[in-house]
């Protein structure tokens, strides 16, 4: 990522190819899985060039991947998404997030911990979530 658009570069021959003329706030690359975050939106990033919307989520603040989910977070809500179906379920302080303001989120492929306001939660989401 830099002012122009993103960029690939190759290390063993030193040169490089701009991908994608469009600037983002953050990528994130797990298991060959590449999402960008621009605005409120978060996009799939497919065969170097081919880039798909994901998701749309109000006010959106930052995103980690785990496995074929995504874990997104604003203000006061977090929401899991699931990059394969669709599925997407948000969770609040009704659902165990302590605070009413969450600062970060970050997952594993087990747990995924809410930084906020009021302390740290942990949710044991690859046991307890499960998609309709």
């Amino acid at each position: 990522l830099n002012n122009i658009g993103l960029i690939k570069m190759n290390t063993d021959t030193d040169s490089y190819s701009i991908l994608l003329e469009k600037k983002f706030e953050k990528i994130d690359i797990k298991n060959e899985t590449i999402i960008l975050m621009k605005n409120d939106n978060l996009y799939l990033l497919n065969d170097d060039s081919d880039l798909n919307l994901l998701v749309n989520y109000e006010r959106l603040k930052d995103f980690d991947i785990c496995n074929d989910y995504l874990w997104l977070y604003n203000r006061n809500n977090a929401l899991i998404y699931n990059i394969k179906t669709g599925y997407r379920l948000e969770y609040n302080s009704s659902d165990g997030i302590i605070g009413d303001r969450i600062h970060q989120a970050e997952c594993d492929d087990h747990w995924v911990w809410f930084s906020t306001n009021a302390g740290i939660s942990f949710y044991n989401w690859e046991q307890y979530h499960y998609e309709k």
